[in-house]
């Protein structure tokens, strides 16, 4: 696996892949180029473990489909085997976006490269107070899945460099949908980090406090 791993940026014409995460291959009967590497992999139906997670942050994987495990931590002692690791600390609310003007129910959605890594089932928090930072732990709150077992706020994901970022606020409405609170975007090269500390929305309507790197 270290080989194909290693291989990951030569895609494109006589290389190992045709393109990212996707394997040189025109003799399956299917058509060419069908076969997936596994940090590109993702099944629908395993809940909020998303594209990769098998290959680049296992914990997670682990931890959204097991219970039971006793007290272990999220914090790898290595893992070599992602680009960017994104940790949210809070979310403030800079809008009621309720119906009648009640407080906002607000969740996240992390996109890379517009593939997305976080949703509401990790974390919200129900009538968030105008002003009053709330801090982002997975399955604490109003999350709709509660198994974690360590209070986690970061990701492991593997992305080219240099592909945009995405964080949203969202409000939870049920009955009516959900109301967009804004985004901030950014790309990072490899090597590359940005801090946002209370960083505002682009509709001004939320604020974030986040760290992202691109390790290679």
């Amino acid at each position: 696996m270290n080989e194909l791993w290693n291989r990951r940026f030569q895609y494109g014409d006589d290389k190992a892949y045709a393109s990212w995460g996707v394997f040189r291959d025109d003799h399956n009967g299917k058509g060419e180029n069908q076969a997936n590497t596994p940090w590109v992999w993702d099944d629908p139906n395993d809940g909020p473990a998303f594209n990769g997670s098998s290959w680049s942050d296992p914990a997670h994987l682990i931890d959204t489909h097991l219970t039971g495990l006793g007290n272990w931590g999220r914090t790898y002692i290595a893992n070599s085997c992602y680009t960017h690791k994104i940790t949210i600390y809070d979310v403030t609310s800079l809008a009621n976006r309720d119906p009648f003007g009640g407080k906002s129910d607000i969740y996240l959605k992390v996109y890379v490269n517009n593939q997305i890594y976080w949703d509401e089932r990790l974390w919200k928090f129900d009538d968030a107070p105008i002003g009053e930072p709330k801090t982002v732990q997975m399955g604490k709150d109003k999350a709709l899945v509660t198994t974690y077992a360590d209070n986690t706020n970061t990701i492991y994901v593997v992305q080219p460099p240099g592909t945009l970022i995405r964080i949203e606020v969202w409000d939870s409405d049920l009955t009516i949908g959900d109301d967009y609170m804004g985004c901030i975007d950014f790309t990072l090269q490899a090597g590359g980090s940005r801090t946002g500390t209370q960083e505002q929305t682009s509709n001004g309507e939320a604020a974030v406090s986040y760290y992202a790197e691109c390790v290679q």
